[in-house]
């Protein structure tokens, strides 16, 4: 007989075939068609594939900060105008992740520092709790590395939480901000960087982990 065609392959590999047509596929690749082994061969790697990628579940700090980020941007209802791109920033270097020094252990309860990117732009932060008080203040400073350290005026930065907004300012002539609000897990810093884009920069725990998992690398 002639050659099985791809769907015929399809229903093969993903076991969509009865058994008396199973056995006869079978044989006639066995019977060596070279053609549509390799067919075959294509539609199970397929298979395995899309097996694999119905198991992946992205991290939850990602999902948070994304679910943040675009609770922060109200929907865009006008005809014409683009979406806005969202970009999750990388962590560089993170102060609770470096080892901390013999007999000094209370440095872990102060200032935390963190340094991100998100292509050009390097975000500097330092996230303090502050003294008797439930509240934590947040100092930033947004430059652009690719156009000689570019600072970033008038740059709109929004502090988030699980379940939206906290508090809202934009940078200084220097690209600096400064942000206050009560303490809160899965915080997350949104940075307006254009009309069609902007950056998450995630503050929670999960990135100490990975921080800490990424430094033991050689």
């Amino acid at each position: 007989m002639g050659h099985y065609t791809p769907s015929d392959w399809v229903d093969f590999a993903n076991d969509r075939v009865s058994a008396i047509r199973r056995v006869e596929m079978q044989g006639h690749v066995d019977t060596g068609c070279n053609k549509c082994r390799q067919e075959l061969q294509i539609w199970q790697a397929v298979r395995k594939v899309a097996a694999r990628e119905s198991q992946y579940q992205p991290p939850d700090n990602v999902v948070r900060a994304v679910k943040a980020a675009f609770a922060a941007v109200p929907p865009r209802s006008r005809r014409g105008v683009a979406a806005r791109i969202t970009e999750l920033a990388e962590l560089v270097v993170d102060s609770l992740a470096q080892p901390t020094l013999a007999g000094v252990r209370s440095a872990g309860t102060g200032a935390r520092h963190m340094l991100f990117r998100a292509g050009s732009l390097r975000i500097d932060l330092r996230l303090e709790p502050l003294p008797n008080s439930d509240q934590m203040s947040l100092d930033g400073q947004v430059l652009d590395s690719s156009e000689g350290a570019k600072m970033f005026s008038e740059l709109p930065v929004t502090l988030l939480a699980k379940r939206g907004p906290l508090a809202q300012t934009k940078t200084n002539k220097f690209g600096e901000f400064h942000l206050e609000c009560a303490k809160a897990g899965g915080l997350s810093v949104a940075l307006a960087v254009s009309g069609q884009k902007q950056v998450v920069v995630p503050l929670g725990k999960e990135q100490k982990r990975r921080s800490r998992k990424s430094s033991g690398r050689g």
